[in-house]
């Protein structure tokens, strides 16, 4: 009882410190937006090693992984290296601090809870399945799963290309659009094959296989998690499915687990930037994109720091003047244009959407004339809210508010940190490779929240029921049920 309510203090106290930090970097900004940058930066820093390395070493633990990057991203946001980007509203980052402090609380609550609700779930599934075979993964099934699952990817790819017409790798030169103009009904089996890439690993470590069948294997791997992402000239498509792989890499390395996940870090990120410069914009073209803008820094000796360059008596002096490289402007707008269109939609929003977002990704099936209507005039109006018309990136919580305003944000972040931590403490007690592909899911969200609100996208759902429905096939017996 007495560790319990340690915990708890603990938890409570770590939520307040990390509301002060996002209200003491506010203020540090309205006086010096670098010190408030590099404040946020190491704070999230130091957050990340906090909760990786506190009780055990996981490098991918949730809370770490999220604080490391919501603040970091908050941070960078703050150095105001681009023309489109203004000083945010207070409600903007009371927004994002209730959004932080709700996902840690509610992955502590996933924690304490998880023991009660897993024996419930298995009480109530053994009177489900009274005369059933329990399910359980038989492991003889899952070379031949991951085979299945691949081959349907790549034909799906096939299929593709023979719809199209072309591959966009070859094209991207004479049409820019190339892959964005590549999708058809088939992009879905090939997306939802990717879950497989994890599987596919877990084999070559634990099962015993032959030369053969492992070859087979490494040449899924090698083909759906890197060469067709490059064939398709798709970075977002190409992290998710590294996310997934770089988990179930991590957790199957109980010991010496670093290299590994140093290796996968590395590929993600050497391959997303080949990914960049095969779609073949120009310096030009990203300066025009991005929108760079001219720095003073003052040489005045007493206020070194400041980018306002007057002397004490407010006389204008001559400062160093430069613009940060256009490749520069798109990695840095990438890791924060959606908290400045966050900031936007906080400013402009007049009206909530009462749960449209929250039904988007659903309506791939439902296919509900209605809801499809409404949510059309939902993206419309948001591309109103963006700092560009072509930057229309937004962080994980932007669905949350146009729908229900910070209260959504506070809702839909304590559900959706309480489901990841759920999963994440089942993998942690139990295990399992189904468990460990659907931590990789749980990742994409959680370390690319500073990019899209994907909670109201459809691929996690489609990546989750591609997971299941492999699980399925391990696991479910037809024609034999234990009396």
């Amino acid at each position: 009882m007495k560790t319990r309510d340690n915990t708890i203090k603990l938890s409570a106290l770590t939520s307040v410190v990390i509301f002060l930090i996002y209200m003491a970097a506010y203020y540090f900004r309205q006086q010096n937006n670098v010190f408030s940058a590099g404040f946020l930066v190491l704070s999230g820093l130091f957050f990340y090693l906090w909760f990786s390395l506190r009780k055990q070493v996981n490098l991918l633990d949730f809370k770490g992984v999220f604080s490391g990057v919501w603040m970091v991203t908050i941070g960078l946001s703050q150095l105001s290296l681009l023309k489109y980007q203004v000083n945010w509203t207070f409600a903007t980052w009371l927004s994002l601090s209730v959004a932080h402090v709700v996902f840690v609380l509610a992955n502590d609550l996933s924690a304490r809870v998880f023991y009660p609700v897993l024996t419930a779930f298995r009480r109530i599934s053994k009177s489900i399945m009274r005369n059933q075979q329990p399910l359980v993964v038989k492991e003889e099934r899952l070379f031949w799963i991951a085979m299945t699952a691949s081959t349907i990817g790549f034909l799906s790819f096939i299929a593709n290309v023979l719809i199209k017409g072309y591959i966009p790798f070859f094209t991207i030169g004479s049409s820019t659009s190339a892959y964005y103009d590549f999708y058809t009904r088939f992009q879905i089996f090939y997306v939802a094959s990717l879950a497989s890439v994890g599987l596919s690993y877990y084999c070559i470590k634990r099962l015993t296989l032959s030369k053969t069948k492992r070859h087979l294997l490494w040449m899924n791997i090698i083909v759906l998690n890197f060469l067709l992402p490059i064939l398709l000239v798709q970075r977002g498509t190409f992290l998710n499915t590294m996310f997934i792989f770089t988990a179930v890499v991590y957790n199957v390395f109980e010991k010496r687990r670093f290299k590994p996940l140093v290796i996968c870090l590395t590929l993600m990120v050497s391959i997303y930037f080949l990914g960049s410069y095969l779609r073949g914009f120009s310096n030009t073209q990203l300066a025009f994109f991005f929108q760079p803008k001219e720095i003073e820094v003052c040489p005045d000796k007493t206020n070194p720091d400041s980018l306002k360059c007057v002397d004490p008596e407010d006389i204008p002096l001559e400062g160093k003047k430069y613009v940060i490289s256009a490749s520069v402007a798109f990695l840095y707008s990438y890791l924060t244009v959606s908290h400045d269109n966050f900031n936007s939609v906080v400013e402009k929003t007049e009206h909530y959407t009462y749960g449209v977002w929250q039904v988007r990704p659903f309506n791939v099936v439902l296919r509900n004339p209605q809801l499809n209507e409404w949510i059309e005039e939902a993206e419309k109006d948001s591309v109103k809210l963006q700092v560009l018309p072509h930057l229309n990136s937004f962080n994980l919580i932007t669905s949350a508010y146009l729908d229900f305003g910070l209260f959504g944000v506070i809702f839909l972040m304590m559900l959706w940190s309480f489901l990841f931590g759920m999963i994440e403490n089942y993998q942690k007690s139990i295990g399992g490779i189904f468990s460990n592909i659907a931590l990789g899911i749980c990742l994409i969200p959680i370390a690319l929240g500073f990019f899209l609100p994907w909670m109201s996208d459809f691929v996690p759902y489609l990546y989750f029921g591609s997971t299941f429905l492999m699980f399925l096939a391990s696991s479910v017996t037809f024609g034999k049920n234990q009396k």
